[in-house]
This record gives C-alpha cells, structure tokens and sequence, in this order.
C-alpha cells in the first residue's frame, strides 16, 4: 500500500543498527519518499537538519547508549512530524512525547508508513495546509 503523504518528502532516519536503517530506508523508499541518512547518531542527526531538507523523520529512541530526545525536541520546535521506533516499552517516553507514534521493534514497515503519513497529515492540518516536499535554500 502506498500512502501519497510520503510521495517526495524527505524522511531523517536515524538508527544505529546497520541492518535496521537500511530497512528502514528501503521501506520508505519504496513508498516514493527521499531518505536524508540514515544516521547512526544524534550529533549526525542533529547536523543532518541544519544542512538538509527534512519534511519528518524516524528516530530510534536509543541510539548508541544516547537518548534521541534532543533531536525530537528540535523537530517538535520546527513543527517536523516524527515517529519513534524503540526495542523498549514506551515507558521510556518522558511525557512531553506521550502523543507521538512510538513503533515497536521488530518494526512492521506497514506500521511505520501508516504511522509516519499520519503524523504528517496531522502537522498539516496543524499548520492548515499540506507541507511541501522540503527544499533546500
């Protein structure tokens, strides 16, 4: 199934493990969207949406022995939609995050598209138009 909200938009994916990312990345690709990493770490990440286009993003929670938050809170500011994705119990979440997408691993990639193309409509109907593919400047 593919979902026309992830048609052209550019997804951050960070997520240390190599296999995972590159399911990831394949996943999405294969929905039409342009994959900005993946990364394998926040820094990266951190750097990747200063010098990148990025219409929203995957994050894993946990990514080598660091908390993603930093990165989801600079999202979150620029009004970016993400999803997580974590091999732990969504406890993990502070509570600033409650109402954010969390995906379990093994990740389910249908799971993931619905997930992220949901988070992107709903930052488009937050914003009162649809959010154009990210260009950059």
């Amino acid at each position: 199934m593919l979902f026309a909200d992830l048609l052209g938009k550019h997804i951050l994916v960070v997520e240390d493990d190599y296999l995972q990312a590159n399911a990831l990345g394949a996943a999405l690709e294969e929905q039409g969207s342009e994959i900005v990493g993946p990364f394998p770490g926040l820094e990266d990440g951190l750097s990747a949406i200063e010098r990148e286009p990025v219409d929203a993003a995957v994050l894993d929670i946990q990514v080598n022995e660091t908390r993603i938050f930093p990165l989801a809170d600079r999202l979150a500011e620029r009004g970016i939609p993400f999803v997580f994705v974590t091999g732990y119990n969504r406890d993990i979440l502070p509570a600033r995050f409650h109402g954010r997408d969390c995906i379990f691993k093994p990740v389910c990639m249908d799971a993931l598209a619905v997930a992220l193309a949901t988070s992107i409509t709903k930052a488009d109907g937050e914003h009162g138009h649809k959010i154009p593919p990210a260009q950059v400047t």
